[in-house]
């Protein structure tokens, strides 16, 4: 009887893990598991990967496995793993791969009705994150154009730093300011600068640059008006000549006269806004200039990049409440931080604003640039040898080799050459 007793005994011990990874697997049969995608830093992978682990210990039975790495090669892997449908429940993606990839067929869910957006820009959502007049992405963080004012130089001619900067206040108090002190100058702006503020003065009269079909959309006459109006900044010591400031090109903050205090009002991104501030105190952020009956403000706001959804995913809803909580949790919002850049919600920049993430003038200058945001930039108005055309010409006018009407036809022909070899 005692052997028989032993063998039972040593029979359930030997059975004990059988028994016991059963019962482990049925208590873990209702675990999801969905998968998230994306590029970036250190910063953003820590940030993201804190993101993640809240959301599990907040829902013990989804298991977020994160798939990351750095910008190269992170195209070609994504549209291999779509071709495929082995691609992650949330992708993070570049907002001109939207509409390419979307219309490859079902693969991206909609978002509308899924995520509360009533937070979001409804004009940014429209312009960057539909395809097909359907909402398939969020935008990860929003970066925009805006003005810095030096309020002290502004009052020193007269001008009302509290008021929008027109087209021609920008000459009347450029050309009184120069008059008064030989070293100062109105309006900060180095060759790409220069570029970007030609191109949406001539946005304004014309309705914009390049059209999606790759056509040219502004006359000849439009651009001479737009190089007439840059003549007369450098004929009326508004900017400083382009021989002091190619120096410092695609470096505002780095310009001397800015530096110094001896320039009113400098644009700089919303990303750049701190660096760009540099050391300088009691400055504001204000409006870009628009004229009336503009076609397009011309004011360019981007997002960062976007989040969209597969449409293979098996999990949507538990896909849609991580989203969710990503952009309008207040406890996601402040651990995501700015790994993505300025928040694209109200809400998400009044809480970092709030944390001292990022500075309640950033939260500002977002706002005030959304609000005057024109036609999003398509990819020929945004391809590098495009840029690289136009900012031939416009150093070839800045440099005086150029009048603006040989820049306008230079600048057309050149252009439809270029276009036509992409």
């Amino acid at each position: 009887m005692k052997k028989i007793l032993i063998i039972l005994s040593l029979i359930v011990f030997s059975l004990s893990p059988i028994l016991a990874n059963g019962t482990q697997e049925d208590s873990t049969s209702d675990q999801i598991k969905i998968r998230m995608s994306w590029w970036g830093g250190d910063a953003r992978h820590k940030a993201t990967l804190a993101a993640i682990s809240q959301y599990e210990q907040d829902n013990p039975n989804v298991k977020i496995d994160a798939e990351y790495s750095g910008w190269d090669g992170y195209y070609q892997k994504l549209v291999t793993q779509i071709a495929g449908g082995t691609e992650a429940d949330i992708m993070q993606i570049d907002q001109p791969w939207l509409v390419e990839l979307s219309s490859k067929g079902e693969v991206f869910l909609p978002i509308d009705g899924k995520i509360d957006t009533s937070d979001f820009e409804q004009k940014f959502l429209n312009d960057f994150c539909v395809s097909d007049g359907i909402l398939y992405g969020l935008p990860t963080g929003t970066n925009v154009a805006t003005f810095l004012l030096d309020p002290d130089i502004l009052e020193s001619v007269g001008y009302d730093a509290s008021k929008q900067l027109t087209w021609e206040d920008l000459i009347t108090y450029g050309k009184k300011l120069h008059e008064q002190d030989s070293s100062k100058y109105f309006l900060n702006l180095q060759p790409d600068t220069f570029r970007r503020t030609f191109i949406q003065y001539l946005a304004q009269i014309s309705g914009g640059f390049i059209d999606n079909n790759k056509q040219i959309v502004f006359s000849e006459s439009q651009a001479k008006e737009a190089f007439d109006y840059m003549q007369s900044l450098l004929d009326n010591n508004v900017v400083q000549p382009f021989s002091q400031t190619s120096l410092y090109n695609k470096k505002t903050e780095e310009v001397p006269a800015w530096i110094n205090k001896n320039v009113a009002v400098s644009p700089s991104w919303v990303s750049n806004l701190d660096m760009t501030i540099g050391q300088k105190t009691n400055i504001i952020v204000g409006l870009k200039p628009v004229m009336e009956g503009a076609k397009n403000t011309g004011v360019i706001a981007r997002p960062s990049q976007l989040f969209v959804v597969s449409a293979n995913s098996k999990h949507p809803e538990v896909v849609f409440d991580f989203l969710n909580k990503l952009f309008n949790d207040e406890k996601y919002i402040k651990i995501l931080g700015v790994a993505r850049g300025v928040p694209s919600t109200t809400n998400g920049r009044t809480i970092l604003s709030q944390t001292g993430a990022i500075s309640p003038m950033v939260a500002q200058a977002t706002d005030l640039g959304l609000s005057q945001a024109g036609d999003p930039e398509n990819s020929w108005c945004t391809n590098s040898e495009v840029i690289q055309t136009t900012q031939d010409v416009i150093d070839e006018f800045g440099f005086g080799q150029l009048n603006s009407t040989q820049a306008a036809q230079k600048l057309i022909q050149d252009l439809k050459n270029t276009l036509n070899s992409l």
